[in-house]
Parts: structure tokens; C-alpha cells; sequence
């Protein structure tokens, strides 16, 4: 009998399905390469803000730990101290990263490490197809091509902790109903892999498979996901425990408001651009943010089109389409009427951000449908399947209608669909192999990856060179003592070595890499949060998206600024605009503030320092003494009158310029003629040079800002300039002042304060001032009016705690180090040792003479020990009890788990020594 199947017929598809394992990882491993081959075969780096100004510090600092053999737990350097092996984003305990953590810098590490989870993430989802839904070697390889390579990862993939979460979901799938401790071990590294969001999504994406599982295994099912995520729990509670506890005391510890947590929510107007790969346009364009990333969930055309399909298949389907409707109704978030009842009841989604990484559920459903539906063409018939495409089509067209693409997005679009819609006719029609949809879907996701950030890579020199303000930091604390520095500098300046930049990588960057490569020098030179800690530098502030900052620095910090908002990530710069209150300053051990140079003022050629100011009513005065004498001929002037309308020549100010060898000169300023001219205009009066912005103190807001000059002829070198007040109702402003020398075009900014004495000690692209007066990082005090809990009025508690301070009495810090401080003190009295850094569960205190010492908090954020008089020798050290419980229950539960599976050898070998054997 002749077989209907011609005898040579797919001589190609047959011999390479035998050969189809190593085939199918060989083409995986080759289609990563060319998705990631600018990061992989170039020294080029990724420069992404959250990569470069958060992941590279965390991995910096997680390297250093391994390094020297030690557990990071706390960090010094954010947030003036916080935990940090309690953070999870830090992913210590997520070993597989180790050997590149030891073996290369930060950014070479994470870019090997999004590599390797891509192609994890393939492997996965081919065993997943493989084994779990025994589909043929070719449609599996399509669906791991399909997810990996696919838009959603690829466009997370800078979000580094969570790529390496998501990488691992098609394995639990297989192995949760195959496997129970293997499901538990994959689930404990999801856990260590940091990032908690992603984690609870992959639950979710398990427990919609076990639901729509086989009716008879529904069960059973659920009963191994739930054993799988004890026993997971359990290995990972060395990392939760301490997570849970950062919990409890974070800012999110009471969850996100509705709009927080719909931040980043899948806009319907613009599904389309989200669902179909990037051509013809800009993603950044057209979601009109950087951060489009999180919109983006491209599968593919071809992946698309034979989903369609794989709902024409008989079985197998209905847990991927479930997950792939639920990830699309989910992602809508705000958009969703629904989404506001499960952030109210359900637990989970009132704690994170970002709707559209739900699409996730999506991915996966949709390439696995993709699987189905390539291995069903030959045998499904395909009348139904106008219709789903018609739904699908209907599904898309609000979004084409509202936000209609460019006709360069519909050529590509539309040609792809074609060729994908022949290729299904030809499968179905003519038994057209497998293999080309790999191979079209492997190009066509390649090519659309070209407009994801992953593809352009940066300069090493964004993180490997040096700026002048982190350089000036860094060599003040090699002179030594422990400080701190505030930056409120924004990114809006241009750097003074632009120009070179551009000449040097413009051409061989291109556009998207260069300005990289441009934000993050400016962020070096800003010393943007996280990057202190590249340095060794300690900061006020800091950046997290996750389990910092805690409750206690946002209440404290928000009295730096005035916007009235919760820095709920840390990142003060975008709250404070103008120099905080000196008493705050001082209090937290701020030695140097970094800030920039875009609100100052160039008036004819001069340039005014409007960092800082000083208001002065009659009988005040402010006197600045020069570091060194600078030859003058003139000084200029920036103020305005605040709280009265004086008449036109009113005296509103006396300036004294006192010159080396003691000669002197005295001028009046008047009001109309050198400040605020209510109804001056013309000759004779000062000139309107600008306005106080919006985001300035209050009482200041909308201020007008007037400008003069005062000349005494010839040059002479300016020792020390006195300002005094003359107005006895309301207050002259000044803002900022110049010394002037006309004739060499020369000027001197002086540093204008009435709150403390500033030294400018750097002006380059940014300024660094040195607060002259700042309290000490461990200090000595007396009385309870100097050490409450809580702080309420930073001006009342530094009177309180400098009135306090007695003389002849040290606090000395011997040696500073992660988790220990030691701090030699003599009191002559009894009273309190306050050191400036984080309060937090962990903290010991014990004295050499007296023992163990109860640590108490501060000034609302800071911790203090009560102290006897004489001399004596303090330790602070950090001995977590969540991090020693969590340690034990992973140890008992990774014991349990040898115990259950040398049990489980000896039953299988016992079974296997009863069965008979055949001959």
C-alpha cells in the first residue's frame, strides 16, 4: 500500500527534528547573540537611569561584600544609612550573578547577566512547549523565540532584576506539577532574583495555569503550588524575613495611593504601538517618555497571527489564552473600571506600580498560543479563523482610529501580516515545513529590537571616568572624618566639555547613545542617587522604586523642601530647589551641598551666585570675608524689598567695601535707584533682571529680582564686604552679589547667607559649597530638650543641641565600617551620645565599661544612648534578628528538603529492587 505522504517529502524539517535539542539551543543561543550582540561583542554599556543610577551602585556594592567574604547588611552610604541585604533589589543571595559580580565591573556584569536571562527565559519556555504540552521541536523553538526575544522582556530587560525573575516562570510551570522540589528551589531563586512585583505576577501566571489545568488535576495542582511555595518560602527566608521587616517600616509599608499604583498603566489610545513591533516610529515619541518600556509587549506578527490559530486547536489552549486575556485586562489599570475594586480588596496590587508589567501574563499566553497554533495548522480547519482575525483587527482599530499611524508603521505592519497570513495558508494548504516561521519570527523581532534602549549601548567612559564635583568630594574625605553632602542639582545644564563629547562620540554613538552617554556624565557630576555609593561617598539622599526610603526619612527630609510631597523614592533633587534650612543641614551632618548654576544670573557680563540670599531689616548686618583679596573696581548687586513699598529714594541698605591696607568705601541703596522701583522706571533706576520661580520658598514666590552696580573708579583689593539693613518695616533681599573688576572683565560671586557661613570651594558645570558650620557625624549632648524623638523645629533643636554641647568633652570616632562603630567619648557629665545615622531594628550599642546600652531615636530618624560622665568606648553594631530568624529557616527548610529527597531516593530505589525483571 502507497503512503499519501511523498517519500522525500520535508527531508529537511525530518532531519533536523532528530537533531532538534541541540538545534533548538544552538538557534536560541544565536538569535540572543544577534538581539543582543551591540552589548555582548562590543565594550560598549548600557546607561539607562535606573541601570546606571541604581543597579550599578547595588551591584558595586553586593561585589565588594562577596569580595571580602562578608553579608552587606547595611549601607552607609544612601538615605544617611539604611538596610541593605534587606532590600531585596540588591539580590545578594541570587548566586547565579556571583561570578560575574567577582570577575567583572557593574555594567559588564548586568549586561552578561541580561544575556544569559534571555536565553534562560528561551530555554524555559522550549522545555515548557517541549515536555509540558509535547509540542514538535519546531513549535516549541517558535514560542521560546517568541518569549524571549520577544518585546516585553526585551524592553525590561534594563530592569535587570526583574528580567531575571520572569526568566524563570515557563520553568516553574513545568515543573510545579513534575517536580515539587525543583519548583521549589526555582521559586526560592525567583525570591532571591529581587524583585517582588514580578514574583507575585508569576504566582498569579501558576495559578491560572493549575486552574485551567485537566478538572481531575485541578487539585492536585493547586495542593503542589502551595507545597512548592512553603517549601520556597522557606529557602528564601534568609532574604524575606529581613524584606518583611523593611516592610513594616518602609513609606510603602501602608501601600500606594490609586494613582501611584496606576502609574504606568496600558494606554489604550496607543495598544497598537504596544502590541505590534516598532516601525516607522520612535517609541519614545509616541508614548512621550524614556520610560516607554513599560508599554511595550510585541510578540511578533507571525506570533500573533498563529495565536489566532492555536485558538483553533482543540486542547491545550485555554490556559494560555487565559493568561494572555488576563495579562491584557490587567495591564490596563487606570483604564480598567475593575482595577479599582482588586486595589481595594484584593491583596498585592495596592503595594506596586506599573499595570502594564502585567502584560507579562500576556507574553508567555501568547507565545505558547503561537506553539499551539503552528503544530495545529495541518490538522485544524481554518474557516473560523476570519473571524478571530476580524476580532482582532476590531480589537486594534480604536486605538489606529485615535492615534493613527505613520504610513512608514503601516508599510512594515502590513507587509509582515501578509507574508505571516501566506505562510498559514501554505502550512495549511500545501504542508509547508515549520521551520521558516522560526526563522521569519527570529528576524523580525531582531530587527524590531534595534529601537529598544538595549540596543544602544553607550561609551564605558559614562561609567568609568571621573567628574570634577564627585573627584573634589572624594579627595575631602580622604583628608578624613565622616561627613555627608546633599545634591539638589537637576539635569537641565549642559555640560562645559559638551562640545568635545560631541566630537568625540556623536558620530560613532549615534543619536540615542550619545545622549546616554550625555545624562549620565551629568549625573556623575550631580552625584545623582544611587551613585555616592560607587564612591564611597555618604549622602543624604538616595533612590529607590521598592522597599525604601522609610517612613522616618520622608518625614524629616520633607522639611528641606516646599513642594508639600512625599519623596516616596528617595531623590530629593526633585523636590529641592533652593538651599534647605541650615539647621537641617547641620543636624545631618551635611558638609557639602552640590547644586547647579541654572537659576543663577549673567547680568552684562557678570555672573550672580543665587544660590543662597540674605534678608535684612535695620540694624542687621551680614559679613563676608574673602578667602583670598580680589582686586575690584565695582560691586554688583540682585535683591528686591519684601513686606513694605518704600517711597522712591528710601535708604534701604549700606554696603561696606573694605580693602587691603584699610581703605574703605560706603554706599546707600535706595529703593527705585538700586532695588525694587514700585514706579521707577528709566535713567537712574535699578533694571528688572528677572523673578523668583514658582518652587522657591513661599514668601519669596514671584519675587522680582532688581539689579545695580556700585563703582569706586580704580581697582583695589577687597578683603571683607559688610551689609547692613536700614529699612525699619520689612526686609531687603539680597539675593546675590558680585565683586566686579571692569577693566581685566573679571567678577567674584560672593557667597550670600544669613544662615550660616557657605564657602563656594568648586565652580565648574556645578558648584559645591562647604557648610562651615555643620554638626559632627557623632556628638555629645545634654539635657532632653536636645534629644527628643521626633523633629518638629530644626531652628529650635540646634539652639538646643549647641547650647547643650560643653566644653572639653569629644566623641571620636575610631572606626566607621558597615555594620560597626566605634566611638571613644569622655563626658564630664552624664548625658546622651547622638550619632547621626539611621535608627533602625538591629542596632546595638554596648560600652566597654557599663555593657550592653539601649539605643533609642532621635531627632526623628537618628539614634542615641544615654551615657554616664567619664571616659569610655562605644560600639554601634549591626545585629539584625530578622536576618539570624531568616538564616535559620533557611538552613531547617534546606536540611528538610535533603531529608525528603534522600527519602524519596531510598523509596524509588526500594520500588525499583521489587519490580521484577523481564528477559
Amino acid at each position: 500500500m502507497r503512503s499519501s505522504q511523498p517519500k522525500n517529502s520535508l527531508p529537511l524539517e525530518a532531519k533536523l527534528e532528530k537533531r532538534a535539542n541541540l538545534f533548538a539551543l544552538t538557534f536560541l543561543a544565536l538569535t540572543i547573540a544577534a538581539l543582543t550582540c551591540k552589548l555582548l561583542f562590543t565594550n560598549r554599556i548600557l546607561a539607562g537611569l535606573d541601570l546606571f543610577t541604581y543597579f550599578y551602585p547595588y551591584w558595586h556594592l553586593a561585589a565588594k561584600a562577596i569580595k571580602e567574604g562578608r553579608v552587606p547588611l547595611w549601607n552607609p552610604n544612601l538615605f544617611m544609612g539604611s538596610p541593605l541585604l534587606a532590600n531585596s533589589q540588591l539580590s545578594f543571595f541570587y548566586g547565579i550573578n556571583w561570578p560575574l559580580l567577582v570577575w567583572f565591573t557593574p555594567p559588564q556584569a548586568v549586561k552578561i547577566s541580561i544575556a544569559l536571562h534571555l536565553f534562560v527565559a528561551g530555554f524555559a519556555t522550549w522545555l515548557l512547549a517541549k515536555k509540558g504540552l509535547k509540542l514538535s521541536s519546531w513549535a516549541s523553538l517558535f514560542s521560546a523565540v517568541s518569549f524571549s526575544a520577544g518585546g516585553f522582556l526585551v524592553a525590561q530587560a534594563e530592569h535587570v532584576n526583574q528580567l531575571e525573575v520572569m526568566a524563570w516562570l515557563p520553568l516553574l510551570i513545568l515543573l510545579v506539577n513534575r517536580n515539587l522540589l525543583a519548583a521549589s528551589a526555582i521559586l526560592s531563586l525567583m525570591v532571591f532574583a529581587g524583585h517582588f512585583q514580578a514574583f507575585y505576577i508569576s504566582l498569579v501566571a501558576v495559578a491560572v495555569y493549575a486552574l485551567f489545568s485537566i478538572p481531575a488535576d485541578r487539585g492536585r495542582s493547586f495542593l503542589r503550588l502551595l507545597g512548592a511555595l512553603l517549601i520556597g518560602i522557606g529557602l528564601a527566608a534568609v532574604q524575606l524575613i529581613p524584606s518583611l521587616e523593611l516592610t513594616s517600616l518602609s513609606i510603602r509599608s501602608h501601600g500606594l495611593t490609586y494613582q501611584d499604583a496606576t502609574a504606568f498603566s496600558l494606554r489604550p489610545f496607543l495598544l497598537a504601538y504596544s502590541l505590534l513591533p516598532p516601525a516607522g516610529f520612535k517609541p519614545e515619541v509616541v508614548f512621550g517618555s524614556r520610560a516607554f518600556t513599560e508599554y511595550i509587549a510585541y510578540q511578533g506578527i507571525l506570533c500573533l497571527l498563529l495565536a489566532l490559530a492555536g485558538l483553533l486547536a482543540p486542547k491545550k489552549k485555554w490556559p494560555w489564552a487565559a493568561l494572555a486575556l488576563l495579562g491584557l485586562f490587567l495591564a490596563f489599570g487606570r483604564a480598567n473600571p475593575l482595577y479599582r475594586l482588586l486595589y481595594e480588596f484584593v491583596p498585592g496590587f495596592s503595594s506596586f506600580r506599573a499595570p502594564a508589567r502585567w502584560m507579562l501574563l500576556y507574553a508567555l499566553g501568547l507565545s505558547m498560543l503561537a506553539g499551539i497554533g503552528l503544530d495545529s495548522l495541518r490538522s485544524v480547519s481554518l474557516r473560523p479563523y476570519p473571524l478571530l482575525l476580524g476580532a482582532g483587527l476590531l480589537f486594534l482599530a480604536p486605538s489606529l482610529l485615535l492615534s493613527p499611524p505613520p504610513i512608514k508603521a503601516l508599510i512594515p505592519w502590513g507587509s509582515a501580516s501578509l507574508l505571516g497570513l501566506g505562510f498559514i495558508l501554505a502550512a495549511h494548504i500545501k504542508r509547508f515545513p515549520k521551520w521558516p516561521a522560526v526563522i521569519l519570527l527570529a528576524a523580525e523581532l531582531v530587527v524590531a529590537s534595534r529601537k529598544m534602549p538595549l540596543n544602544h549601548p553607550t561609551a564605558p567612559q559614562a561609567f568609568s571616568t571621573w567628574r570634577t564635583a564627585p573627584l573634589h568630594l572624594a579627595l575631602a574625605q580622604e583628608e578624613g572624618g565622616q561627613f555627608r553632602f546633599l545634591s539638589y542639582s537637576s539635569l537641565v545644564f549642559d555640560p562645559g566639555d559638551l562640545s568635545e563629547m560631541r566630537s568625540a562620540y556623536l558620530e560613532l554613538l549615534g543619536e540615542e547613545a550619545f545622549y546616554d552617554y550625555v545624562v549620565a556624565i551629568k549625573q556623575k557630576e550631580i552625584l545623582a542617587p544611587n551613585l555616592p555609593a560607587l564612591y564611597g561617598l555618604q549622602a543624604v539622599d538616595g533612590y529607590d522604586g521598592g522597599l525604601l526610603p522609610l517612613r522616618d526619612f520622608v518625614k524629616v527630609t520633607s522639611l528641606m523642601h516646599y513642594s508639600g510631597q512625599k519623596a516616596m523614592d528617595g531623590r530629593l533633587y526633585q523636590f529641592i530647589h533652593s538651599m534647605p534650612p541650615d539647621p537641617l543641614l547641620d543636624l545631618f551632618n551635611v558638609r557639602f551641598v552640590v547644586t547647579d548654576k541654572v537659576y543663577d544670573l549673567w547680568v552684562d557680563g557678570v555672573y550672580y551666585d543665587l544660590a543662597l540670599g540674605a534678608s535684612l531689616k535695620a540694624g542687621e548686618t551680614l559679613t563676608v570675608t574673602l578667602p583670598e583679596a580680589f582686586p575690584a573696581t565695582g560691586i554688583g548687586f540682585i535683591s528686591w524689598i519684601e513686606g513694605s513699598s518704600p517711597e522712591h529714594g528710601t535708604p534701604v541698605a549700606k554696603v561696606e567695601v573694605l580693602l587691603r591696607g584699610g581703605q574703605r568705601f560706603s554706599f546707600t541703596l535706595k529703593a527705585g535707584e538700586d532695588t525694587s522701583p514700585e514706579a521707577c522706571s528709566g535713567a537712574g533706576c535699578a533694571r528688572l533682571v528677572g523673578q523668583m520661580p514658582d518652587f522657591a520658598e513661599p514668601a519669596m514666590r514671584g519675587s522680582k529680582l532688581y539689579h545695580s552696580v556700585k563703582e569706586w573708579g580704580r581697582w583695589g583689593e577687597v578683603e571683607k564686604v559688610v551689609f547692613r539693613g536700614l529699612l525699619e518695616e520689612g526686609n531687603w533681599h539680597l539675593k546675590g552679589s558680585s565683586l566686579v573688576n571692569k577693566p581685566a572683565g573679571a567678577f567674584y560671586p560672593l557667597p550670600i547667607s544669613d544662615q550660616g557661613p557657605f564657602l563656594l570651594v568648586h565652580s565648574g558645570d556645578v558648584k559645591v559649597y562647604e557648610n562651615l558650620d555643620f554638626l559632627p557625624r557623632a556628638i555629645l549632648v545634654h539635657g532632653e530638650e536636645a534629644v527628643p524623638a521626633e523633629l518638629d523645629d530644626p531652628y529650635a533643636l540646634e539652639e538646643a543641641v549647641r547650647r547643650s554641647i560643653k566644653p572639653g568633652e569629644e566623641a571620636l570616632i575610631e572606626q566607621y565600617g558597615e555594620e560597626k562603630v566605634v566611638i571613644r567619648v569622655r563626658l564630664n557629665e552624664p548625658g546622651y551620645l547622638v550619632l547621626t545615622d539611621a535608627f533602625y531594628p538591629g542596632w546595638e550599642a554596648r560600652s566597654l565599661r557599663l555593657g550592653p546600652l539601649p539605643v533609642r531615636k532621635v531627632w526623628g530618624y537618628f539614634r542615641a544612648v544615654s551615657l554616664p560622665a567619664g571616659e569610655d568606648v562605644i560600639e554601634f553594631v549591626y545585629r539584625p534578628n530578622s536576618f539570624r530568624i531568616g538564616l535559620s529557616l533557611s538552613v531547617l527548610t534546606g536540611l528538610f528538603v535533603i531529608v525528603l529527597r534522600f527519602g524519596q531516593a531510598l523509596v524509588e530505589k526500594g520500588l525499583g529492587a521489587k519490580r521484577p525483571k523481564l528477559r
